[in-house]
């Protein structure tokens, strides 16, 4: 029984002792983030699909891509002031957006516009002012129209896919 208690007290006595004598040292350190006004996208590629239509068509077709959840949903801050500007694309030729046939070196001529009412086209480079979201809607309100005209002289083009690239920037 002694020496059980010995051992107990030996021990008592030493682990005060070995705590005491490691060192620690302490510290802080500050966490911050800084959040600025301005807009993100959830989408990034939308396809402005003109549909299928014959060769031999002369008619002008229209498409339309509108910002919402489901397309780009561009959010913007309230109130903050945001412009776009929208490129020529990558078949852009003497002030004339065009799709370039997959398979051949046709072109169809198309515009873009800010509205269906095709008032006011968007042209290559500009800066377009876009009304301020509001705290009740954040998401950006515009859209994009556009008007591919199939009238080639009455002269049939290649059937095939046409296709262009047009990049959009937003700015704020």
């Amino acid at each position: 029984m002694k020496r059980i208690v010995f051992v107990l007290c030996n021990l008592s006595i030493i682990s005060p002792y070995c705590l005491a004598s490691a060192p620690q040292t302490t510290s802080t350190f500050k966490v911050l983030a800084k959040l600025e006004k301005g807009c993100g996208l959830s989408y990034n590629e939308q396809k402005m699909d003109f549909g299928q239509h014959p060769a031999i068509s002369q008619e002008k077709i229209k498409s339309s891509i509108i910002n919402n959840t489901s397309t780009w949903n561009i959010k913007c801050s309230e109130k903050l002031p945001v412009s776009i500007s929208i490129d020529g694309g990558q078949n852009y030729l003497n002030d004339s957006r065009r799709m370039k046939n997959m398979s051949s070196s046709d072109y169809i001529v198309y515009k873009l516009y800010s509205s269906n009412s095709l008032n006011t086209e968007y042209l290559a480079g500009q800066k377009y002012s876009l009304n301020p979201t509001t705290s009740v809607n954040s998401i950006l309100d515009f859209s994009i129209h556009g008007v591919a005209d199939l009238n080639n002289n009455n002269q049939p083009r290649s059937a095939g896919v046409y296709k262009d690239t047009v990049s959009i920037l937003i700015a704020w």
